[in-house]
């Protein structure tokens, strides 16, 4: 998996590498184009967010990849042909502690009604 993701050390090092697919067909065949091309997307996105926020609410440390081969990734867990891996997610104990990043105010990027 540490290939599939040109390398990233906490692929390697992870106690657990999930690998969340969005299921094509059955995207297709509820809802047409859009389901494969959008709905499925946002399902894998959700489900994604839902795995951090569980691991960490159990004091786990993790990290939402998105950048890897596909076909690859496809290839080591034998994922059917209508399945595309759309994240990866390193889970483990983390090795340290960073502090927390700057958050943006809401009103750099809310807007009501019009930008």
């Amino acid at each position: 998996m540490s290939h599939a993701s040109f390398g990233q050390k906490q692929v390697q090092a992870a106690s657990v590498v999930f690998v969340v697919c969005a299921d094509l067909k059955k995207a297709q065949d509820s809802y047409g184009d859009h389901g494969r091309s959008l709905y499925c997307i946002q399902d894998t996105a959700a489900f994604t967010q839902n795995i951090l926020l569980t691991a960490c609410s159990l004091g786990l440390g993790t990290c939402w990849i998105g950048a890897f081969e596909e076909e690859t990734v496809k290839k080591v867990v034998n994922a059917p042909e209508d399945m595309c891996p759309v994240a990866m997610i390193s889970v483990g104990y983390s090795a340290e502690s960073p502090s927390q990043r700057p958050r943006r105010l809401p009103s750099e990027f809310v807007h009501q009604e019009t930008f």
